[in-house]
């Protein structure tokens, strides 16, 4: 008939995963053909995973307390797969800190790292994990932040 008519629709859905919503439009006494569908994720998103070198990719970053004072030693812990060879933990100028203590234990293919380490500047600062397989630095990081005081 000419008209245009402008519909704001609005829903809710209850359980997780990927959807597909489609809008029909009824005319008169019947459904017009024409569809639209509405593709999209309810709930959290399943987690990308990180571009790998074969089986080695970073996990996880984590402190032993939210807070330290300048200068302090503190733990961390770093998750990876065994394919990871070695880690490097990096501040907000890319610059590598000093890791003391460094082991790491694995069980299956996931490798756990602890090692101790302490920074020299205040302020909230967030550090990066970065890994290495054979020599090779890993694309994706992790990173965990911290108030140094």
């Amino acid at each position: 008939d000419g008209y245009v008519r402008t519909w704001k629709l609005r829903a809710s859905l209850g359980t997780n995963g990927n959807r597909t919503l489609t809008v029909k439009a009824h005319s008169g006494s019947q459904w017009l053909d024409k569809t639209f569908d509405i593709k999209l994720t309810v709930g959290k998103p399943a987690p990308e995973l990180p571009p790998v070198i074969g089986d080695a990719h970073v996990m996880s970053l984590d402190f032993s307390s939210e807070s330290a004072a300048k200068d302090e030693v503190f733990h961390g812990t770093a998750v990876t797969t065994t394919g990871v060879n070695k880690i490097s933990i990096r501040n907000e100028r890319d610059k590598s800190i000093t890791l003391s203590n460094l082991t790491y234990t694995d069980n299956g293919n996931v490798r756990t790292w602890d090692f101790d380490l302490s920074v020299g500047s205040v302020g909230f600062r967030i550090f990066d994990l970065v890994g290495y397989s054979n020599g090779t630095q890993l694309d994706t990081r992790v990173n965990c932040s911290m108030n140094i005081k």
